[in-house]
C-alpha cells in the first residue's frame, strides 16, 4: 500500500492550520510530561518529587524537604533561609524547634558546643532561667569567655562582668548586657543561684563610672648605640603590654608590666625602633595604645 501525504489535498490555508494544531498539541503534551516527572525530557519517566532538577518547581531538595524555588527563601521563624539552617541543624523542623524554644540561634562559632537556656520566665532581671551542662562555675566562665570572644566581645572585658556576677556584686548597664548574653547562650552559672544585681543609678551603692586607662609623656630617657630606656606616665592604667619592633635583637612583647620604664639592650646601632604601649586598669579594661619612636645612634658601641 503506498504511503498518501494527507496533506497533499489539503488548501494551503488548511495545511498551515492543521501543523499548527499539531504542534500546539506536542507542545501541551510535553508541558503536562514536565509537570508530572519534573524534566523537559519527554522521554524521561522519573516521579514527579524526585528530580534532582534545581530550577523546577515540583523538584523536591532531599536536604530541605522542600522544593528547591524554596531554599534560599527566609524562614520567618529563624530568620535563615531554609538551605542555610537544614544544613546548621540537620532539618527545617530542628531548626524551627531550637530557635523557637530558645529565641534565638544555638551557633556561636566558637567551636565550643552551645547549651542554651531555657526561655526567661516572667519576672525581673534577677530571675534565674535555664539550666546547663557545665558542672563548675569555672568551667561556665571559661566557656562563655572563649564563645563570646570569639565573636568580637573583648576578654578582659567579658571576664570582669563575669567576675562581678559570679560574686554578686552590682554589675554596671554594660556588664548586665554581657551577662545576659553569656545567660542567653550558655545558662546561667550552674552553682550558687547566682542574681544578676543591678548597680543603683545614684545614691549609696552607686556604680562609679570606669575612666578607661591613658598613657601620656612617653618620651625616650636614654640612648645609645645599643641600648635605651624609655618613659611614660600612666592614668588610671595599673598595668602595661608592650611591644618593640625594629631591626636586631629585641625583648619582643612584655605583658603585665607594672612599672612606667623600659630598657632594652643588643639593638644595632644607626637604627630606627618603636614601641607600642597598650595600658590596662585595674578591672582589665583596655585603653589605646601609644607609640614611642627612638633611634640608636651612629658609631661602634664603645
Amino acid at each position: 500500500m503506498d504511503w498518501k501525504n494527507p496533506l497533499k489535498d489539503m488548501s494551503k490555508p488548511m495545511r498551515y492550520a492543521t501543523i499548527a494544531g499539531a504542534l500546539g498539541i506536542g507542545g501541551y503534551m510535553v508541558y503536562r510530561h514536565h509537570s508530572t516527572t519534573g524534566s523537559w525530557n519527554p522521554w524521561s519517566s522519573t516521579p514527579s518529587g524526585t528530580s534532582n532538577s534545581a530550577g523546577t518547581s515540583t523538584s523536591i531538595d532531599p536536604i530541605t524537604g522542600m522544593a528547591y524555588t524554596d531554599d534560599n527563601a527566609t524562614d520567618p521563624i529563624t530568620g535563615q533561609t531554609y538551605l542555610a539552617e537544614a544544613t546548621q541543624y540537620g532539618s527545617v523542623a530542628a531548626a524551627e524547634a531550637s530557635v523557637s524554644a530558645y529565641g534565638q540561634s544555638t551557633a556561636t562559632g566558637s567551636g565550643i558546643p552551645v547549651n542554651p537556656a531555657s526561655p526567661a520566665s516572667t519576672g525581673s532581671i534577677n530571675t534565674p532561667v535555664g539550666t546547663n551542662v557545665y558542672t563548675s562555675n569555672a568551667a561556665w566562665a571559661q566557656a562563655v569567655t572563649a564563645g563570646l570572644v570569639s565573636v568580637g566581645y573583648d576578654g578582659p572585658t567579658v571576664a570582669a562582668a563575669l567576675g562581678a556576677y559570679e560574686t554578686e556584686t552590682p554589675l554596671t548597664p554594660a556588664q548586665i548586657k554581657i551577662v545576659n548574653t553569656a545567660i542567653a547562650e550558655y545558662g546561667p552559672a550552674p552553682t550558687g543561684n547566682l542574681q544578676i544585681i543591678a548597680a543603683p543609678a545614684s545614691g549609696p551603692g552607686a556604680s562609679t563610672p570606669v575612666t578607661a586607662p591613658t598613657v601620656s609623656g612617653g618620651k625616650v630617657v636614654s640612648v645609645t648605640q645599643t641600648a635605651a630606656t624609655l618613659s611614660w606616665t600612666g592614668n588610671n592604667a595599673t598595668k602595661y603590654t608592650v611591644t618593640l619592633t625594629g631591626p636586631g635583637k629585641s625583648n619582643g612583647q612584655v605583658s603585665n608590666i607594672t612599672r612606667t620604664t623600659i630598657s632594652y639592650k643588643t639593638l644595632e646601632a644607626d637604627h630606627n625602633y618603636n614601641i607600642q604601649i597598650l595600658p590596662y586598669n585595674s578591672s582589665g579594661t583596655p585603653g589605646k595604645v601609644v607609640a614611642i619612636d627612638f633611634h640608636t645612634l651612629a658609631g661602634k658601641p664603645v
